[in-house]
């Protein structure tokens, strides 16, 4: 378990810098380079874990850095 998370660190330091550490569908969006309705699809699925905010979806980065990379979330 020590491994993945230092493979999370390391990719955390390099993949989507430009965007900040909690995300909106529309940033996950052309983070990923799918359609909005992919990235709710995939919220709904429970592929990807929000933050409960009211009726704003938020998302942490590392989640979708976790998503790439194939892992559970922490």
């Amino acid at each position: 378990m020590q491994y993945d998370n230092m493979t999370i660190n390391k990719a955390y330091k390099m993949l989507f810098t430009n965007y900040p550490d909690v995300v909106t569908p529309a940033d996950i969006s052309r983070m990923l380079g799918v359609c909005i309705k992919k990235v709710y699809d995939l919220i709904h699925e429970g592929k990807i874990q929000t933050i409960p905010c009211g009726r704003c979806i938020k998302v942490a980065k590392v989640e979708i850095i976790c998503y790439v990379l194939g892992k559970k979330s922490a």
